[in-house]
């Protein structure tokens, strides 16, 4: 049993996403799912949260593109008790993905006729077979006539994937059926959804007939994903022919406002043989979970793009910014491009600008002077000679005129590199300031906030980084004064 790692998330967040509409062998795409629903769309007891289960299927529209949104899959209890008023909110929020990406719901045991999963009368009434069936994606349905149970086909970066959703309490026959169909497709990789398997932490459980009777006995099943039980949770087995299976628990509805919108998507990154999971709420507009999963794609991989720096060239608000980058290729391949896209609104980088090679693995470009206040975002495409690979990385960070990195007299740290715990000097200057001291990890998480006026030593004090895992790390100033960042190094 593998629980979930701790939660990371700090001042760059590094996710890839698709540069065109044509897919090259090595894009990466994101595969979605939602967790139950049924506190949003139960609009009678909590007036209002439809507006949230909207939003949910909005951003998904909204960030297809920048995500490269390839299928959606819901995990169950998307009504609360299966009122025809339930069934309209949720018919009127994932009419908005229809027509637009490929998607497959996997019935709850509360979107049965009487609570109970495994009579879904009204769930085939609002999706019927009709509304998919003649969908290129759709594969087929069991029972015959209903959408119970199905299956969906997809293609991503040159890969063929199949998923099965799976009702509540789904009989030998179905399981009977799943298997068949596995059979029928054994080159497509496969992902099994349905809504209850893995349990609460510290839970190993998984659902065992699904795993002996489906899941087990055949080698392209690598995901089997649930939700029905709060929190998050991972359990990881081997399956007959020893590849690893990851089943992974999702469900914020306990949380307050029943989620508050929080999605789970899997982004995958066949170059680097690895599947991003983040956590992100629609209603915040921040990151919660983060960790990464091993998953063969490929023998090959795409460019790396590492060591993101941003630099002022003075003081600001009115000197031209400088980003710099290391752009690898570990089969040795040469790069043929390097591009900094950017823009003053996120999720555009409309204009572009090549990055200069300055010797080595180094790149750099400069950001135009910006005015006061204003913040850009920015993402790296680097594109791999041979392979004609492209591998991009944005980040929500931010570069304001107001910041300054790294070199400010007034925030001193050390130890640096630390084995976890160092100490922050301030300046006069900063000790008088009603500022803010935080401590982001590489993918934008807060792991630290202290406000200057309430330390009881202002001119030094201890922060203890031990709990987290190795690597770089940011703190950061906000206040009065120009903001500061500085980088930390962890090494236990």
């Amino acid at each position: 049993m593998k629980k979930l790692p701790g939660i990371l998330f700090l001042v760059f967040s590094f996710i890839l996403t698709k540069q065109s509409n044509s897919q090259t062998v090595y894009d990466d795409f994101t595969v979605l799912v939602i967790p139950d629903t049924q506190y949003y769309t139960d609009s009678l007891t909590y007036p209002g949260r439809q507006k949230i289960y909207y939003n949910q299927m909005q951003w998904t529209v909204d960030n297809l593109y920048n995500n490269n949104i390839v299928f959606v899959s819901h995990l169950g209890d998307i009504t609360n008790n299966c009122r025809h008023d339930q069934w309209i909110i949720s018919d009127k929020g994932l009419k908005k993905l229809d027509g637009v990406v490929p998607y497959g719901l996997a019935a709850g045991n509360h979107d049965g006729d009487q609570m109970n999963g495994s009579v879904i009368t009204r769930f085939n009434s609002y999706f019927p077979l009709s509304r998919y069936q003649n969908q290129p994606w759709y594969g087929g349905s069991y029972p015959a006539g209903t959408n119970s149970n199905s299956y969906q086909l997809f293609k991503a970066a040159g890969m063929d994937f199949i998923i099965i959703h799976f009702q509540w309490g789904h009989s030998a026959s179905v399981r009977q059926w799943a298997s068949s169909i596995l059979d029928k497709y054994p080159n497509r990789r496969a992902i099994l959804s349905l809504h209850k398997n893995v349990g609460e932490p510290p839970s190993t459980g998984i659902d065992m007939d699904l795993w002996n009777d489906v899941a087990k006995t055949h080698a392209n099943v690598f995901l089997v994903v649930n939700g029905h039980h709060y929190g998050e949770n991972m359990v990881t087995n081997k399956n007959n022919f020893g590849g690893t299976v990851y089943h992974i628990l999702t469900d914020y509805q306990h949380e307050a406002v029943g989620g508050n919108g929080k999605l789970r998507y899997y982004t995958f990154h066949p170059g680097q043989n690895k599947i991003e999971a983040f956590t992100y709420s629609t209603e915040t507009k921040q990151y919660y979970t983060h960790f990464l999963l091993d998953y063969k794609m490929t023998d090959r991989t795409s460019p790396i793009i590492s060591n993101i720096k941003i630099t002022p060239g003075g003081l600001p608000p009115n000197d031209s910014i400088t980003i710099s980058a290391t752009v690898t290729d570990s089969i040795g391949i040469s790069i043929d491009l390097v591009k900094l896209l950017w823009e003053t609104v996120p999720n555009s980088y409309i204009k572009n600008v090549t990055m200069i090679h300055t010797g080595g693995n180094s790149y750099t470009a400069k950001l135009p002077k910006p005015a006061t206040g204003v913040k850009y975002y920015y993402k790296i495409f680097a594109r791999n000679m041979i392979q004609n690979v492209t591998t991009t990385t944005f980040t929500d960070q931010t570069v304001s005129a107001e910041d300054r990195f790294n070199d400010d007299s007034h925030l001193t740290i050390y130890p640096n590199p630390t084995k976890g715990i160092f100490t922050v000097n301030l300046s006069d200057d900063l000790q008088k300031d009603d500022g803010s001291i935080m401590v982001f990890d590489e993918l934008g998480r807060e792991l630290f906030k202290q406000n200057i006026t309430s330390l009881p030593d202002k001119s030094s004090f201890n922060i203890d980084l031990t709990p987290y895992s190795n690597g770089i790390y940011f703190l950061k100033y906000y206040g009065e004064m120009p903001s500061i960042t500085k980088k930390i190094e962890l090494l236990k």
